[in-house]
């Protein structure tokens, strides 16, 4: 038996191999890389998820659960979040079972400055779920894929990480997604209480500096078989999608190829994803909605453009994205904006993002808080220059956990309420809604939304 693992933490945190959170509102995200790497586990092998976050377990229930189990690998995803608090876990971990091997993941690891603490007690690192020999490993305990960090082999001259490269095609088999189906895993754009995690790409060609996806290397799905795990999925049962590719549509031949199989097969699934507008244009967004796209989630991220492309390299203009917005009003697509609150530091920033939040008519809107994130060219930069502390993992960019600017959380929650507060902005919402399900999955969102606006208040 292989068994994932999520330790006990902060209500709702998410542990990716490259991004990490505390959930603003109800929602919680099912472990995407777990699913993709459940997909390189042998027909012959049983898989179990123990989710210690959505089910509350503590330690004492998930060792207790080791010892009748008897699993012949684990596999634990930890957070830069809440580092210390997963190094204890992984150091009790190994103190209470010697003999059980366990490989990592998780978006700490995007920083080789790590690497050695963890391996001191891990057996390996896994830095990609999609591309990774992990069934090697599984089979001959080893591994020669440069994405997996094995404690027992000779690193000398080894890539520290892999630097970003020519884009690279790879096959990773089809994922066990019923063992990751859960009502309790909520999507905040979803339009049903159940739904599962499709992954086509991983890593993101653009390269903007305060991101952790830019220097990961693109490695990307054929459509054929992506399409093959798109109709298990329907046959579980499953109607609603969320694609996890940082920026959906590359390269752009195969996702035509993959929207246009959907469309031919016929399958009765809805999806949202996360996209940049300059991959997207008004024909692939008919492409997209005819194959039963609803919802969009781009990064706007300031309202300074001409700050974004000289400091961060960030390129688009106000103009792309306006234009981005109104073709996907025109086609009834909805939007959800990222913005990051203290990225810019000039004083007007905070009302301009406010104020073009509004002015693109967003659907939905995400305001995070900034931080210096591990793996980002911004980290890098400011580390070489004696900066920043290397020894220090990133913060909650959702505000809600770890040490944070309080004037900045201040903000962002300012930011929400101005945003989410209006009442012509809750009535179109409500008009926009079109099952009882979406209702309900929108109403305990907006729900929980609203008590920690007022929890935050309280805590000020």
């Amino acid at each position: 038996m292989i068994i994932f693992i999520i330790p006990p933490g902060p209500k709702n945190i998410y542990r990716g191999m490259v991004c990490s959170f505390v959930s603003k509102a109800r929602y919680l995200w099912q472990p995407y890389d777990f699913i993709n790497l459940s997909a390189q586990i042998p027909a012959d092998q049983e898989v179990k998820l123990i989710d210690c976050s959505i089910n509350n377990y503590n330690t004492d229930y998930l060792y207790e659960q080791i010892k009748t189990l008897c699993p012949s690998l684990c596999i634990i995803a930890i957070s830069s979040i809440i580092f210390d608090q997963d190094m204890l876990f992984l150091s009790e971990f190994r103190a209470r079972f010697p003999d059980v091997k366990f490989l990592v993941t998780g978006n700490i690891l995007l920083e080789d400055f790590f690497w050695d603490r963890i391996l001191g007690h891990a057996d390996g690192l896994l830095l990609n779920s999609l591309d990774i020999d992990l069934l090697a490993y599984i089979k001959c305990s080893k591994s020669n894929s440069n994405n997996f960090i094995d404690k027992n082999k000779d690193r000398t001259g080894q890539l520290k990480f892999p630097d970003k490269q020519t884009v690279r095609e790879v096959s990773i088999g089809i994922p066990r997604h019923k063992v990751f189906i859960d009502k309790r895993y909520h999507f905040p754009f979803a339009r049903s209480n159940i739904h599962s995690t499709v992954t086509t790409q991983f890593g993101c060609p653009f390269q903007c500096s305060y991101c952790s996806w830019a220097k990961v290397p693109v490695s990307y799905r054929s459509y054929m078989e992506v399409l093959e795990e798109l109709t298990l999925v329907n046959r579980l049962g499953v109607r609603d999608v969320f694609f996890t590719d940082p920026s959906f549509g590359f390269p752009r031949e195969n996702a035509i190829l993959l929207l246009e199989g959907m469309i031919r097969k016929g399958l009765d699934i809805q999806w949202s994803c996360y996209a940049n507008p300059l991959l997207l244009d008004r024909s692939f967004l008919r492409l997209l909605k005819r194959s039963g796209c609803h919802t969009l989630i781009t990064g706007i991220d300031d309202a300074d453009f001409n700050m974004l492309d000289k400091k961060f390299n960030r390129h688009i203009s106000e103009s792309q994205i306006a234009e981005f917005c109104q073709n996907c009003h025109d086609l009834d697509l909805r939007v959800c904006g990222d913005f990051i609150i203290g990225l810019n530091t000039e004083k007007k920033a905070f009302d301009l993002i406010v104020n073009l939040a509004k002015k693109l008519n967003l659907d939905y809107a995400s305001f995070n808080i900034f931080s210096v994130l591990v793996g980002s060219v911004v980290r890098e930069q400011l580390v070489k220059e004696g900066k920043f502390d290397p020894s220090i993992p990133s913060v909650d960019p959702s505000g809600h956990y770890g040490q944070i600017d309080r004037r900045l959380a201040c903000l962002r929650n300012l930011a929400v309420r101005k945003f989410y507060l209006r009442p012509k902005y809750i009535f179109n919402r409500i008009l926009a809604i079109r099952s009882f399900s979406e209702f309900m999955v929108q109403l305990e969102e907006m729900a929980v939304l609203i008590k920690n606006l007022l929890k935050s208040q309280t805590d000020a």
